[in-house]
């Protein structure tokens, strides 16, 4: 067998996927779910990071876009948001 990651040893993988096959479903759905809000939250800063000049609006703009692959849906998202932070104030 061949490693899935070229910084890993073979037995360390092998022992990692044991552990993920012997995890019940619920354990395996929390890693799922810590990964995407690690990825999401880097994802994150990796925009405000390289666009800081944007304001909070257009970086949510981009965010969704990039992570969604829709620059509609993101927009109506943004603009119902501002829409709505512009009633409440």
């Amino acid at each position: 067998m061949k490693t899935q990651s070229p910084d890993t040893r073979l037995s360390a993988e092998l022992i990692q996927l044991e552990l993920i096959r012997k995890a019940s479903v619920a354990k395996r759905l929390a890693l799922v779910r810590s990964l995407t809000k690690t990825v999401f939250e880097l994802s994150w800063q990796g925009i405000r990071s390289r666009y800081p000049e944007e304001d909070h609006l257009d970086s949510l703009r981009r965010f969704l876009s990039l992570n969604y692959g829709s620059e509609e849906l993101a927009d109506r998202f943004v603009q119902r948001l501002a829409e709505r932070r512009a009633t409440h104030k």
